[in-house]
């Protein structure tokens, strides 16, 4: 898969302090507004990765990579609560056949977000994050066990 430039133009999802520092703004925006994400209203549920046949397997792995962007724009500007496990219901929700429809759509999407972590774990430190929150998790945890 080429490289993907994830910058963008213009400071939209950002705002300016005092100081000129710019920081996100969070939105309130719904999971729901991605373009992957359904409500089923017949019964009442999120179907988290409701995508057409892809009747061009290439022009859905291209799809795959904006959707892949839109999440992580989501991310960026409301996700405050990993408790939401959003990529876990947008994976659970994934037919993983080899053949299934759609296939091309997830080899985009996931892909990307594979890139966009390799890039990451090569040029940050990781495991410091990670390793805080291991012991912020240990830490509930046992809180929750003292309860």
């Amino acid at each position: 898969m080429a490289k993907i430039d994830f910058k963008e133009n213009g400071s939209k999802g950002l705002e300016s302090n005092k100081d000129g520092a710019q920081k996100a703004h969070k939105h309130e925006v719904s999971m729901t507004d991605l373009p992957f994400i359904c409500h089923d209203k017949a019964i009442d549920s999120i179907n988290a990765w409701s995508v057409p046949k892809d009747k061009d397997y290439f022009a859905a792995c291209t799809t795959g990579v904006f959707y892949a962007r839109e999440f992580l724009k989501y991310l960026r500007d409301s996700y405050d609560d990993p408790s939401y496990n959003t990529l876990i219901q947008i994976v659970g929700d994934m037919d993983h056949r080899e053949h299934a429809q759609g296939r091309g759509f997830q080899v985009g999407f996931l892909n990307t977000l594979e890139e966009l972590l390799t890039q990451l774990a090569k040029t940050t430190d990781f495991e410091t994050k990670l390793n805080e929150m291991i012991a912020k998790s240990v830490q509930g945890g046992n809180e929750a066990e003292n309860e």
